[in-house]
């Protein structure tokens, strides 16, 4: 039904594009599909997916719920582990930096809450990027914040610093399975906004989805999330050295 309904739409459409020169396109599209037994609502289609991009790709509400949940756990070290993986930048290195109006932010839930309400309220459209348990979702960061990014992608190095041998990589045994991670400890943290075409100056959250369809941040990083999936020369390389 659904299929035909919008085979129908088209069609409307399609007329309105031949008759309605000079007139206005909205109040005809809505006569058009009041006269026509569509059995789809423009209204009642945009009003859910309002709704569902408010429930599911609000910043704001996905970190006021996830720390809410970890407020709510009763053991002391999970809570602290929970509120840690949602107060910091994934990947945090010396020089990894977040400012408002020049001001570095404090990584306490009020002042996060304020930055991930500002980015939705900057940026509503959202890159999700949905895997059977992970959905990954970009936003821009607004111009009031500023950003260092301690990750860039393999592709945006200078291959002269390939060829002098400062790219390295490493193994991380301590994660199962093993993975090799890329590293360069000469190139420093970069602020997002001036570098790259600004493509690094956004926040990407990873999302755990729950057995009830529920998403849950699970951390986010600056930039570019290193668990997204990605090709080869997509691969992050973490610059400068971990913060003490």
């Amino acid at each position: 039904m659904q299929g035909a309904a919008l085979t129908q739409l088209d069609e409307i459409y399609t007329q309105i594009e031949k008759d309605t020169v000079g007139s206005t396109a909205i109040d005809t599209v809505v006569k058009s599909l009041q006269a026509s037994k569509v059995s789809l609502s423009l209204d009642e289609l945009t009003d859910k997916q309002k709704n569902n991009n408010k429930k599911a790709y609000s910043f704001n509400d996905l970190f006021e719920n996830t720390a809410a949940s970890a407020y709510a756990l009763e053991d002391i070290e999970k809570q602290d582990y929970m509120l840690n993986r949602i107060l910091f930048p994934l990947i945090f290195r010396t020089g990894v930096t977040i400012k408002k109006n020049g001001e570095v932010l404090k990584h306490t839930p009020a002042a996060l809450q304020e930055f991930f309400k500002a980015i939705d309220e900057a940026s509503p459209l959202v890159e999700p990027y949905e895997l059977s348990r992970y959905v990954f979702l970009r936003k821009v960061i607004p111009s009031t914040y500023s950003a260092t990014c301690a990750a860039v992608r393999l592709k945006d190095i200078p291959s002269r610093i390939f060829a002098d041998g400062r790219v390295q990589v490493r193994a991380y045994r301590q994660q199962k399975p093993m993975c090799l991670k890329f590293v360069c400890p000469e190139l420093k943290p970069f602020r997002t906004e001036t570098c790259f075409y600004k493509k690094y100056n956004a926040i990407d959250m990873k999302l755990i989805r729950g057995d009830d369809g529920e998403l849950t941040l699970k951390n986010w990083a600056i930039g570019f999330h290193p668990d997204r999936p990605a090709s080869v020369d997509n691969q992050l390389c973490l610059l400068g050295v971990k913060d003490d």
